[in-house]
């Protein structure tokens, strides 16, 4: 649909994307001038029945997605996943978005640095799961500074194995006032954050049908705050 590589202060505004072959919306990188894109702002949007994501984000900073809807996204939602290992996405602020999307609304699950990330006010109407993961790859580094807050979902979520929103090897996580119901037949693996460090915050969230909210392997000094979360139907 639209693609901005290696740009600087660029602002996508009222816009719409429908049947792309691709992803709606790209902000990425030149490798020739080795830098990637910065200050980048999508807003007041549509994407739908793109061919793969939604928003990708391969090589970027300081990008603002707001009032953007994503539906039949043959992939992911907003995807964050830098190119390779020394690429970093960082600076990510998502609010009040819609997705509906094939496969995960925030898929993440590349090597590279993706760090200094806030997803709030948005809402899934169908994905697949984790909603979230933030999962770098196993040859990547730690990332930091993730913020999940008020995510609501229309659907009950299933998990045989994983999390919905789950974080591996990321310091300062914070998951806050989300509701998202999950099926009852389901494993119900609400939140996971696997060897995080730094401050764990996961307050206030209800997550009808859930069962599990895991931290798995703190580093050593982190801080976690797991209160307030209710799982009644």
């Amino acid at each position: 649909g639209f693609e901005f590589i290696a740009c600087t202060g660029a602002d996508l505004h009222d816009f719409t994307v429908h049947g792309v072959w691709g992803d709606g919306v790209t902000i990425a990188g030149r490798e020739t001038i080795g830098r990637g894109s910065h200050n980048v702002t999508v807003t007041d949007g549509r994407v739908s029945w793109n061919g793969r994501q939604g928003v990708a984000l391969t090589w970027a900073d300081d990008v603002l997605i707001e009032n953007v809807d994503i539906t039949n996204s043959r992939r992911g939602g907003v995807d964050m996943e830098p190119a390779q290992l020394d690429r970093v996405v960082r600076g990510v602020t998502v609010r009040h978005c819609t997705s509906k999307t094939w496969l995960l609304a925030f898929p993440a699950g590349s090597g590279g640095t993706v760090s200094d990330v806030t997803i709030s006010d948005h809402h899934i109407i169908g994905s697949s799961t984790p909603l979230v993961s933030d999962t770098p790859g196993a040859s990547g580094g730690r990332r930091a500074n993730w913020t999940v807050e008020r995510l609501t979902c229309d659907v009950a979520v299933g998990t045989s194995n994983g999390y919905a929103l789950q974080f591996n090897n990321t310091d300062n996580v914070t998951v806050r006032d989300c509701v998202v119901p999950f099926n009852p037949a389901m494993a119900g693996n609400a939140v996971g954050v696997i060897n995080g460090g730094g401050a764990i915050t996961i307050t206030g969230n209800r997550f009808p049908n859930g069962k599990t909210i895991a931290v798995i392997d703190p580093l050593p000094g982190a801080v976690v705050v797991n209160e307030n979360n209710s799982f009644a139907a």
